[in-house]
Order: C-alpha cells, then structure tokens, then sequence
C-alpha cells in the first residue's frame, strides 16, 4: 500500500508491485520516499529537498529511479540496503551525501546522445546522474570533459559496495553563455557583445564630465550601453547568467520603445534559442556586410511574423544561409576544416568517400554549400560556402 506519514516519511511504499510515482513534490519530510518490500517500482520526475534522506529503498528488486532532482538534505539522496536489479539514472543529486548502495545495482543507463532529448541539466547525451554538493566540488561539478559532450571521463563510484555510475553527467560551458558546450555551436562567445558602436557604448555625463554608469540590473532597465538597439533589433548588452542554478538564461535584449526614446527589455530570444550565438557570431554566417545589423542588433519582429526572413528567426530555426558555415554543427569561419572521420549527413559513407557530404542531391564537385543540411539547395559553385566568397572574395577567385 502506499501511505503519507507527512513529515516522518513523505511517501511510503510497502509491499507494492508494480507502480509509478510521478511529478510529486516534497519539502521537509525526514525521508522524502521509501520502498520496503516492494518490486517494479518506478520513481520518476519528482523533487525532494529538504528532507532527512531522499529516497530509501530496502528489501526491494527492480526500481527505476530517474528524471528527479533531490537536493538540500541532511544524509543521502538516494539510499538502498538488500535492494538489487535496480537502476538509478539522469537525476539531478545535490548533497553532502548523495548515494549509498551495499549492493551492485545500475547507476547508469547506455551512453547516448542520439535521442536529441535534452537530459535532467539540458545535456546532450544521456548516462549516469549528475553529482553535486554544497561546496561545488561534487563529482560532476569538478570532473573533466575533453570532448565536451557532457559526460564526465571519470566514473564515479558509489559508497557502501560496488556499484559504479560510469558515465556521470557533468555540465560544461567554457564560454560562461549559459549554454552547454554539447549544444553550443560557438563555442567562444563574449558577453556583452564587444561590437558595439563606440559613439553609442556610453552616454557623457556632463556634471561628471565622464561616461555614465554602464552597470545594468533590472530586466526592463535601459542602461547607458544599450541605447544603440533599435526597436526589433536585437543583441546580447548584458552579462552572462546560468540557467542551471535556477537562474535565467542569457537573454537577447530588444527595444520596445523608439529610436529616440528606447526602452531595453530582454526579448524572447535566449542564448540557448540560439545556440550559443551572439547577434556578431550570427552575423558572421550572414552572407554580405550586414553593416546596419552590426550597428543596431540582428533583425527580427516581435513574433517574426512582420520580418518573415528576419535574421532571429533564420538563425533560430536554422534555415538557409544558417548552416552554410557549420561543419559538424559548430560555427567555423576560417574554410573548410573536416576530419577524416567526419560524416556530415549522417548516412553510411564518412565525407571522405560520400559525394554528396550534405545530403542535398547535388555532387560535392559542384556544390558550394557541401557542408549545409538547407531547406533550400546548395547552389553549383567554388566548394566553398558562399558567406566566405563573400566576406572573402579575393580569397575564391
């Protein structure tokens, strides 16, 4: 059966087959969840915090917990004793004491990263759990990811007997733009924007005889280095935050009021939304000189209905001109740089012997745009991506 004791035991499962506990939330109990005597019991997309234990499992087989987040408790967040066959993975643990098993059940899944399903911290690649505590030198919070898919290249081994989680989630982002590395296809963005007009980077305050306060706090507060957005324009101005910490991602900001009177408001757009990209890095995909969008912010409409070719809701959706300058998914802007072993449209053949690398039924003898997935075709040219015939023309004769 399946009893509350409130604030003794949150949810007590005792000598159940088969049952789900989903999206449940618990705040204080002395153990958040436990199982004794009972079997296929699944636990999924719960959070529990501030509780004496987190999960507790004894005398139990076949549990699958996955998908929770438990944090802020006093011992472990997930804790089994004469507990087997079970399966721990993608859950989110942040305490001192986050595992205790004295068996050998799974704390991961298969290593994957095809499901194009983000994981519990908007990862790429699915495995074991992310390891954290309060001082950030949990596991996952210090291991390292050489090949920033998200999975740290240690495994880590769980307290009380031999079970191992091998493949621990970890969350990168060299950059600091509030998207992991694994999704992030530029990888070194600067936040605020570094190119901005120098006459509209401040406002001269003549009492001071110097530049006005550049700091900038609140969502809908205009700040001095902003004032050169126009309205539906629009450019990252402000600094860098984590959405992992339960903060807002790094927002695009737009102007809402006019040219002569702008009012700065963060727009619907994220960093995330873009991939890791900066209005200049996407600029520097856009074929042409794009001289205006540099000086006022990347185009696009509030709902990009009004600008239906706008460069937010190209770049966004990546369409056309999007991913003539990717090569594996990550911006390059310095030609064509492919390893041997790269396979750009993911059939059977690695480019090195496939002759059509993008899939788009035309010949890579031909086809200007061999590295681009567009809705629209590839057109017959150099073989190389037409934006760099032209920011670069000298450079494709």
């Amino acid at each position: 059966m399946l009893y509350s004791f409130y604030y003794w035991i949150g949810i007590l499962i005792d000598h159940i087959t088969g049952t789900t506990i989903k999206n449940i939330k618990i705040d204080g109990s002395c153990i958040g969840m436990k199982s004794d005597t009972s079997t296929s019991i699944t636990i999924d997309s719960n959070t529990i915090s501030n509780t004496g234990q987190g999960i507790r499992s004894e005398n139990s087989d076949s549990l699958t917990i996955l998908g929770n987040t438990i944090e802020s408790s006093v011992f472990e967040s997930v804790y089994f004793t004469n507990t087997i066959n079970s399966l721990v993975y993608n859950n989110f643990f942040r305490n001192d004491y986050n595992a205790y098993d004295d068996g050998n059940n799974e704390w991961n899944t298969a290593y994957d990263c095809t499901t194009g399903i983000p994981n519990i911290i908007d990862g790429c690649c699915f495995g074991g759990n992310y390891w954290a505590d309060f001082t950030l030198t949990g596991h996952s919070e210090t291991c390292t990811d050489a090949d920033l898919d998200g999975i740290c290249d240690t495994s880590y081994s769980i307290p009380g007997g031999s079970s191992v989680d091998y493949y621990p989630l970890t969350y990168t982002d060299n950059d600091e733009d509030g998207v992991q590395d694994c999704r992030d296809k530029c990888l070194d963005s600067i936040i605020p924007e570094v190119y901005v007009p120098s006459d509209h980077y401040f406002v001269w305050n003549n009492i001071n005889k110097a530049p006005s306060n550049l700091t900038c706090q609140g969502a809908t507060e205009t700040c001095p280095n902003e004032l050169w957005l126009r309205p539906n324009h629009h450019a990252v101005t402000r600094g860098a935050e984590d959405p992992y910490y339960n903060i807002d991602p790094t927002y695009f900001q737009t102007n809402i009021g006019s040219i002569n009177n702008p009012v700065i408001v963060n727009s619907k757009y994220s960093m995330i939304d873009t991939f890791g990209c900066t209005c200049e890095q996407i600029l520097a995909c856009k074929p042409g000189n794009n001289i205006g969008e540099h000086r006022w912010g990347c185009t696009g409409g509030p709902n990009d209905i009004d600008k239906k070719q706008g460069t937010m809701k190209i770049w966004t959706e990546q369409m056309a001109w999007a991913l003539d300058c990717q090569v594996d998914g990550r911006v390059v802007i310095t030609g064509e740089e492919k390893d041997i072993f790269t396979n750009t449209d993911g059939d059977n053949k690695v480019d090195e012997i496939d002759k059509d690398d993008d899939g788009d039924h035309l010949n890579d003898d031909g086809d200007s745009e061999e590295d681009s997935k567009a809705i629209m075709a590839g057109t017959y040219g150099t073989g190389i991506p037409d934006w760099w015939c032209l920011k670069h023309p000298n450079k494709c004769i």
